[in-house]
């Protein structure tokens, strides 16, 4: 069977999920003596020309809002705020950018244990994360020492599942964690509140 790809830039998107097949028959050859028949199978596969990131590169514009506020925001319009504290100028109508950080590691963490408590089929009703970083006094004044706190609750938690989530997070997947952990020292400790 002979088979050729063809592309047809007319399909719809949903067409991707579609594979079509159309034979058709083609005359007799003639190989060694005896005569053949076959058929060419024609696979069609839509090209689709779309432009996107793939998963392993981020993108954010940042724009100036005036004074010391800014607003990112990623390729979906989604967007974050920043403000400079008021000691340095700023008016505080939302987080500082290395507050804002301590909120990713919170969040990226939290995608994780989250994530895993489920798969373990645990029944969570509420969870919360307090999270504090202690930063060197010498410019650029990064983080030294982070303390994360997991709250979780929920009936029948069961504390080696909630072990093993804030372990797998901290030392396999949280890649925020991973970042951090390159000039400060994290902690975790965990509260669990039986319903």
């Amino acid at each position: 069977m002979l088979i050729k790809q063809a592309s047809d830039s007319n399909i719809s998107l949903n067409a991707i999920l579609d594979v079509c097949f159309v034979e058709k028959k083609r005359s007799s050859q003639v190989s060694n003596g005896c005569r053949v028949r076959f058929k060419v199978v024609t696979f069609f596969s839509p090209r689709f020309n779309i432009e996107s990131m793939s998963d392993d590169k981020k993108k954010m514009t940042l724009e100036w809002k005036g004074n010391f506020r800014f607003e990112a925001k990623n390729p979906n319009g989604l967007t974050i705020n920043f403000d400079a504290p008021k000691k340095y100028g700023g008016e505080e109508t939302a987080p500082s950018p290395m507050e804002a950080l301590l909120a990713c590691l919170a969040g990226c963490t939290s995608f994780d244990v989250v994530n895993i408590l489920k798969k373990k089929r645990q029944n969570i009703s509420g969870y919360w994360v307090d999270i504090e970083g202690e930063r060197s006094d010498e410019p650029p004044e990064v983080y030294t020492k982070i303390q994360i706190k997991y709250i979780v609750k929920g009936k029948n938690v069961s504390k080696e599942a909630v072990e093993r989530a804030i372990q797998l997070s901290n030392e396999k997947y949280c890649s925020v964690g991973a970042m951090l952990r390159k000039t400060a020292e994290i902690t975790t400790s965990y509260e669990i509140i039986q319903e």
